[in-house]
C-alpha cells in the first residue's frame, strides 16, 4: 500500500516528524508492508466490474474460544515477537484479547483487566 494523501490535522505530521522521526518511519514501514491485494477477494456481480476483484465487505470481530463480541473503542494492537496479535480496547472496562496465529480471524483468551486488577488489589 502507498500513501496518496495526508491530512495533518493540528500539524500532527510535522509534530511526529521533529520529535518522533523513528516511529514516522515505522508508519510509513508498516504502511509500504500492506499488500492490499489481498483484501480483493469479492469477485464483482455488477454490471460495470461483473468478475472483478472488488474488497472483501468487513466482517465483525468474535472470539473462537466464546460468545463475546469485543468492542471497537479506543484499540491498541501490537505483534508480540512470536507473531502473536496482541489487542487492547476499552468502553467499558479495559480488555485485552489475543491471537496466536497473527492473522486477525483467530481472537481469544478475553481478558478484563479491571476485573483482574480490582481482584489484585483487593
Amino acid at each position: 500500500m502507498k500513501i496518496v494523501e495526508i491530512y495533518s490535522h493540528l500539524n500532527g505530521e510535522e509534530y511526529i516528524l521533529a520529535k518522533q522521526p523513528v516511529i514516522y518511519q515505522e508508519i510509513k514501514s508498516v504502511i509500504a508492508a500492506v499488500d492490499a491485494c489481498r483484501c480483493m477477494t469479492k469477485t464483482s456481480k455488477e454490471k460495470t466490474m461483473r468478475g472483478r476483484k472488488t474488497w472483501t465487505p468487513p466482517e465483525p470481530m468474535r472470539l473462537i474460544d466464546s460468545d463475546r463480541c469485543p468492542g471497537k473503542v479506543w484499540p491498541v494492537c501490537k505483534v508480540l515477537d512470536d507473531g502473536t496479535l496482541v489487542l487492547v480496547y476499552g468502553r467499558p472496562g479495559k480488555h485485552i484479547i489475543f491471537d496466536p496465529s497473527g492473522t486477525g480471524t483467530q481472537w481469544q483468551g478475553h481478558v478484563d483487566l479491571k476485573l483482574q486488577l480490582a481482584a489484585w488489589w483487593t
